[in-house]
């Protein structure tokens, strides 16, 4: 049942190929040319879908985007140890047990 929802999922849902098949249902003894437009139709809202999904992954995984993530998380390195340093010493001034000890910045 999975590999089937899996499946469904994969090109458009269920809700997508409940529709595709009740218009295909509602084409009896039509004209197989209605239906080969109907055909047409959805695969090109699969081509669209694909070049959407396609133009979003190479967003994602393009230099530029790579290049901001390695920035973001180098400052997030060197923050995380600023941060440390004054929770360390806050809880001593504090006098709080259990929380960041003195040197664990380093």
């Amino acid at each position: 049942m999975r590999h089937l929802q899996n499946a469904l999922d994969m090109h458009g849902g269920a809700d997508v190929s409940r529709e595709l098949a009740s218009r295909i249902a509602a084409m009896r003894g039509a004209d197989l040319g209605d239906l080969d437009d109907v055909i047409r139709g959805t695969v090109g809202a699969r081509t669209r879908d694909a070049v959407i999904e396609g133009w979003v992954m190479g967003l994602l995984s393009g230099p530029k985007t790579h290049l901001v993530n390695t920035m973001s998380n180098t400052s997030v390195l060197f923050l995380q140890i600023g941060e440390r340093a004054v929770a360390a010493r806050l809880g001593r001034v504090l006098g709080a047990d259990g929380g960041v000890q003195l040197g664990e910045a380093m």
